[in-house]
Formats: structure tokens, sequence, C-alpha cells
């Protein structure tokens, strides 16, 4: 017989065998393990049919602690709404023409209450409500809103007299209700008075957009004002301790005297010094107890961007 006649088929079926063995080990390895994970997924199966199959499904001890966990998570939601509601400023629902009287007797008893506080205002002072102290009418979906807007400028003008300030410059405050077309009628402008077009007061800093919230919403003022030192931060504590929920969001300060371009020392020099000769400025001289004072006690030109919110007492939950 002829070996090498019959080396090829001889070489040829020894690698078939080889690759046979070797398919039937990898076979039944993974049939081994096909077995196993099918059994650990009929068992999972059968575990959740019978959690699923069990009565009642869910327990009722478990569906028990929840609803007591919700009303506990409620209690405290509301707990804590009506304390951050606290002394907030609810708005109010008035006839169109009661509106123009609300702001003319708002701002009579401010200027009332600046005399009394020594606090000035400006002449024609009406807060970013001049149309409707001229007259006009505001559109009867905007006086909610409205009310609130001069309820909160209101009693931030008292604030900042109790807390001693010189002067309010300004405030200005988000007009939504800019030129509604029942009331162009009824407003004079003046003439030389540009017409707004922006929700957001000029000046103000470029911040994101105010938006509405299911719990709370939020107005944005802009008050400049002179006061001492002692004032400023009088304002700044009477605002964290305010009943309303205030946020500050920019403070601009300037001194009242480099304004004017001169330096505290150079506007407490006495006369007599500009007389005095070169040698007489050489001698030491006792300084007055008022002249050792370098700093504190000039004016200050504050202007507050602030945030007042309001927190949603009713419908937080409806859907």
């Amino acid at each position: 017989m002829n070996v090498r006649k019959y080396m090829v088929l001889v070489v040829g079926g020894s690698i078939a065998l080889v690759i046979l063995i070797v398919m039937a080990v990898m076979l039944w390895r993974f049939s081994g393990e096909y077995v196993r994970v099918q059994s650990e997924l009929k068992a999972s199966t059968s575990a959740l049919e019978r959690l699923q199959n069990r009565d009642p499904y869910p327990a009722d001890d478990n569906v028990e602690r929840l609803d007591q966990n919700l009303a506990v998570m409620e209690e405290m939601l509301d707990v804590l709404l009506e304390d951050l509601a606290s002394g907030q400023i609810d708005p109010e629902d008035m006839e169109r023409a009661a509106f123009p009287t609300l702001v003319e007797r708002t701002i009579r008893g401010l200027y009332e209450y600046a005399r009394d506080a020594d606090m000035r205002l400006p002449e024609r002072f009406t807060f970013g409500f001049e149309r409707y102290a001229m007259g006009a009418l505001p559109q009867a979906n905007h006086i909610p809103r409205l009310t609130v807007q001069v309820r909160m400028i209101e009693r931030l003008c008292r604030l900042l007299a109790d807390a001693g300030v010189d002067e309010i410059v300004s405030i200005d405050r988000p007009t939504f209700d800019v030129d509604a077309p029942e009331e162009r009628d009824l407003v004079p402008r003046r003439r030389g008075v540009p017409e707004a077009d922006d929700e957001t007061p000029p000046g103000f800093t470029d911040l994101a957009p105010r938006r509405e919230h299911d719990l709370y919403s939020k107005e944005r003022f802009a008050v400049t004002f002179y006061s001492s030192d002692v004032g400023l931060w009088q304002t700044l504590n009477a605002l964290a301790s305010s009943d309303m929920f205030v946020v500050i969001k920019n403070v601009e300060l300037a001194n009242e005297d480099d304004l004017r371009g001169r330096s505290p020392r150079e506007l407490r020099r006495r006369p007599d010094e500009d007389r005095r000769t070169d040698r007489d400025r050489e001698r030491p001289r006792t300084l007055a107890a008022d002249d050792r004072v370098v700093a504190g006690r000039e004016r200050v030109r504050v202007r507050l961007e602030l945030e007042i919110y309001r927190f949603e007492l009713e419908g937080w939950g409806e859907s």
C-alpha cells in the first residue's frame, strides 16, 4: 500500500477529527451553561409570578406606609410654604376704575411718610405707575399683579424710610402692562417720551429672564437712593429681616463726593488752610477729632436690584 498516495486524505481526516472533537467539547460546555441559565431564568420567573399572584398585591402594610410618608411630606411642605408666605403681599381684586385711585392714595401716603421720616422723594414720584397716576385704566387681567407691585413698592419705600435713607432717587419695576391698546387713548403721552417695549426696565443687570413656577412667583425691582454708611447697613438688615421674602441680586455703590470730582479730604479742608504759608504748612498741627475721620461720613449712592418672592399656598399639588 502506497502511504504517500493517500497522505492528503490522512492529513485532512486528522484535521477534521480534531475539529469535530473541539466542537463536541465546546457544545458540551455551552449546553451545560445554557441549561444553568435557563434554570435560573425559570426560577426568577417563578418568583416574580409568585409575587404578582400574592393576595393582596401590593401588600397593605406597604401601601399604608407609603400613604403615611406622603401625608408627612405634604404636611411639611404646607408648613414650609406657610412660613415662607407669612407676611407676603397678596393680589387684590378691584374694579379697573379703582386702581388709579389706589395709586394716587399710595403716592400721597408715601409723601407723608417720607416727610415724617425726613426722607426726600423725587418730584412727581410715581414709582413706575405714571400712566395710572394720570388716570389711565389698566386691563382687568393685569390688576392682580399691579396691586402686588404697588403694595411691594409701598412697603419698600417705608422700609427705606425707617432705615434712615436720606433720599430715594428712583424705583423701576417690570412693566408687563406696557401700552395696552385700550389705554393708549386715555394717557396723554408727553412729547419726547419714548414708548417702552421691553419688560425689563433700562439699566437692569443682564440676568436670566424671570420665570413663573408652580410653588412661587417673583417680582424684580431696582431701587436707587442716597444714604449714609449706617443707613445702608440698616437697609440691608431690614431687607433681610422683612416679612417679604427678598433676595438681593446686585448692589452698586458710588461715593457722592467722588461723583462731584472732589475727595472727602478736600471737602473737609478748612478755609484758613489755603491762606497759610508754606512754612506754616510744614509745622505739625494737632487735628481735631472730626478732622481725623477720613471716610464713612459721605453720602453713598446705592442701586439695589432685588427680587421679592410670593409663595402659592393653594393649587400647588393640582395637575
